[in-house]
């Protein structure tokens, strides 16, 4: 199945999540990201405002874990800035309808400084190899990750069950997570 294909059949299919069960599902993962070895160990977390009812981590940021979180924030040239958040960051929505902060360039990390990225995903295999919303932002932001594969930041995936999927053909360009959060969800088919 193309890369195209597999998006928009789990888009599909996210897309008609019910608001109760994203609920249910967040408070579970937000306890699974808590407890990832990698995490824990991280000061320095790059995180994702969420849209099309992506798995959310954002309540991580008003949790006190004495971690500092960074947001993407879209550059020209198709890869991320990483700007610091705090409670008083001013959010507004990016060409893509995702939330992004408007602040000046000294909040801003390199990914090299980062120590962990929650990753948004439409897919992944068992692999690491993930899918997308298909722009490239986060393969072009971390692609030093292709020629060293330990090197920081630690990528972590977050997905529902259904997003894991058998096999996605990894691409030159395409850099792998290093690991995955699934957050379990009770899927109903629009009952």
């Amino acid at each position: 199945m193309q890369k195209s294909e597999i998006r928009k059949n789990i888009l599909n299919v996210r897309l008609t999540l019910r608001q109760d069960e994203l609920n249910i599902s967040q408070d579970r993962l937000i306890s699974k990201i808590n407890n990832k070895k990698n995490f824990m160990q991280s000061t320095n977390v790059g995180i994702y405002w969420p849209v099309k009812n992506e798995v959310d981590p954002t309540k991580l940021l008003t949790q006190k874990n004495n971690k500092i979180f960074y947001l993407p924030r879209l550059r020209k040239d198709k890869k991320l800035d990483f700007i610091r958040y705090t409670s008083t960051t001013k959010l507004i929505r990016n060409k893509y309808g995702i939330f992004e902060p408007l602040v000046e360039n000294e909040d801003i990390i390199s990914a090299q400084e980062l120590d962990c990225v929650l990753v948004p995903t439409i897919a992944i295999d068992n692999n690491g190899n993930r899918i997308g919303s298909g722009g490239g932002y986060y393969d072009r932001t971390f692609h030093f990750k292709k020629n060293f594969p330990t090197a920081r930041p630690y990528l972590i995936s977050l997905i529902y069950e259904f997003q894991l999927i058998e096999h996605i053909h990894s691409e030159k360009h395409d850099v792998k997570c290093d690991d995955m959060i699934i957050s379990n969800i009770i899927y109903s088919k629009n009952e």
